[in-house]
């Protein structure tokens, strides 16, 4: 059976790529320009027609969460807002994807599928539903069940979560450039290795050695 998963706050990149482990095909795309896109009219129409909101209180609350007539970037409620605007376009897409006995999960922008009925005839008829709303996508990507998988900056390598070759090599590059540090330098370097740590715990004991090593030092 299919399963819906969608970003909360007890949720998080990693947890959202985990979803999808396993030996079998996976297909991504990420709906373009999202916020911008997501325009007065969708907003007006969700609490005037979603929560039965008055025609006055819905035209308040859409003017107080759009900006230049669409949701902004950067605001604590668009990315709520935006799912739920859109919410039956979502419905309509995971109830293909559970008839088809595919797993789906969505986090902000960004649409993965997994299992043995990803196709790119699957994919087609998402995209479909996607330009039927009035929106567009990018970044569409179907891999194959024996490769490796970006999925939300995590790697899928079979049943194991592995950390982006990019980010591995650019805290490699970062401890070799460890002595006289700044302690800017520092806290960027730490900070990639938490990143690292999400995803494959062993990188936590590399970002304390980051945290206690002297900035300055020759």
């Amino acid at each position: 059976m299919g399963q819906f998963w969608v970003q909360n706050n007890r949720r998080s990149y990693v947890t959202n790529a985990k979803s999808h482990l396993g030996e079998h095909p996976v297909g991504k795309l990420d709906i373009k320009s999202f916020y911008p896109s997501t325009t007065y009219q969708h907003i007006n129409q969700f609490f005037r027609d979603t929560l039965s909101c008055s025609p006055d209180v819905a035209a308040i609350l859409t003017r107080l969460t759009t900006v230049d007539s669409h949701i902004p970037t950067g605001s604590c409620v668009s990315q709520i807002l935006a799912f739920y605007a859109h919410q039956e376009m979502f419905d309509k897409i995971y109830r293909n994807a559970s008839k088809a006995g595919i797993s789906m999960t969505c986090y902000v922008d960004d649409i993965t599928f997994s299992g043995p009925g990803v196709t790119p005839g699957f994919l087609f008829g998402v995209k479909k539903i996607i330009h039927q709303r009035g929106l567009t996508y990018h970044k569409e990507r179907l891999y194959r069940s024996d490769e490796p998988k970006l999925v939300t900056g995590v790697i899928l390598n079979k049943n194991k979560l592995k950390v982006p070759n990019k980010l591995q090599h650019a805290i490699h590059r970062g401890m070799i450039g460890l002595s006289g540090s700044t302690p800017e330098y520092l806290r960027s370097l730490a900070g990639k290795c938490n990143a690292a740590a999400q995803i494959e715990p062993k990188f936590l004991s590399l970002a304390r050695k980051i945290r206690k090593y002297p900035s300055g030092t020759t």
